[in-house]
């Protein structure tokens, strides 16, 4: 009947077809109230009327909840213009995660701890000519840590800026620690008279050195040389 509603079982297939053959939507009710819909189009809706999307949930607060049979539960939320991806919001399974994939295989995952894991390494960037910016907290004065291997290589106070390059609590603006090796700064100058300057603390005693042979050291004052230690050791003042 191309006219009107069809409900038609097929007993080789056991295909249950349901369809309404005017360009109009199906509806799904229970206590005399319109609960799902399916448009002219094929999209459903779930609360909604005017249906916008393949899936459409629309209500106060949508959720869509994923139950897995072997326990628990994860939901999507929206509300408030905030959307809120839960895993296990029942906790119910212990080292839950949220895992994002890409080309078939877990790119990052965000784990129970609140930690952000890029699973295989990775890069974060900022599109275009924008800045990145590394915020620690929006209250306080917490300090932000770079690790490897699951130790802390570089620190940087909250309360103060100080950096800690090998050192946990820096008391200056930049601190260099090593324990089994010496501790080096050292400023490079690249390209043409390519040199640098190290500034060493090795078995009890500091050094500052030039990677150039036959450079002088200058050593100024208000942008005005004070003193120079010439190649050869010798001193002028």
């Amino acid at each position: 009947n191309s006219q009107g509603f069809n409900l038609t079982i097929n007993n080789t297939t056991d295909v249950v077809d349901l369809t309404n053959y005017y360009n109009a939507a199906m509806t799904f009710g229970t206590s005399n109230t319109e609960r799902m819909r399916i448009d002219s189009s094929g999209n459903v809706g779930i609360g909604v009327t005017n249906v916008g999307a393949p899936l459409d949930i629309g209500t106060s607060n949508p959720k869509l909840r994923l139950t897995d049979s072997d326990g628990g539960y994860s939901e999507v939320r929206g509300n408030g213009g905030v959307i809120t991806l839960t895993a296990d919001a029942g906790n119910t399974v212990a080292n839950s995660a949220i895992a994002f994939e890409t080309d078939g295989s877990e790119a990052m995952r965000i784990n129970s701890s609140g930690n952000m894991i890029m699973t295989t390494g990775g890069t974060i960037r900022a599109g275009g000519a924008n800045d990145l910016i590394l915020d620690a907290g929006e209250s306080g004065t917490p300090d932000i840590y770079l690790q490897s291997g699951g130790s802390t290589k570089v620190k940087i106070e909250g309360s103060n800026g100080n950096v800690g390059i090998g050192d946990s609590d820096p008391s200056q603006s930049l601190n260099i620690a090593r324990a089994s090796a010496d501790a080096t700064f050292r400023m490079d100058r690249t390209g043409t008279g390519a040199s640098a300057l190290l500034f060493t603390c090795a078995n009890g005693e500091t050094s500052i050195s030039s990677t150039k042979g036959g450079q002088d050291l200058l050593l100024k004052t208000a942008n005005i040389e004070a003193m120079r230690i010439d190649s050869s050791g010798n001193v002028g003042i």
